[in-house]
């Protein structure tokens, strides 16, 4: 039997996983962030759980978190619980997945 496949093909599941779900916050973040605030979203608070947010300014912390945020709900994103049930369509990202990726 092929990988992930199972003996009644109709339990195997679209709905989103959580690479999915990476994918989508990264590819958002960057389509709302300019290159020098993606880059800092990217370093604190992606890879790092936004350990070292502190030494950012108020300012920058919050014009990162309001950029992302609403991009994030006009994306299907957030809430987090519904993202589970309906994965995120293509053209709500506003990307073309395959340029996203061949970047």
């Amino acid at each position: 039997m092929p990988l992930g496949t199972s003996r009644n093909w109709k339990e195997i599941s679209c709905k989103a996983s959580v690479v999915d779900y990476l994918a989508d916050v990264q590819i958002v973040a960057r389509r709302v962030l300019s290159p020098e605030l993606y880059k800092l979203f990217r370093e604190i608070y992606f890879e790092n759980y936004g350990n070292e947010a502190d030494g950012l300014s108020l300012a920058v912390r919050l014009k990162i978190q309001r950029r992302c945020s609403a991009g994030w709900k006009l994306a299907g994103i957030i809430p987090f619980a519904d993202y589970w049930h309906h994965p995120t369509s293509e053209n709500k990202l506003g990307v073309n997945f395959l340029e996203a990726v061949e970047e």
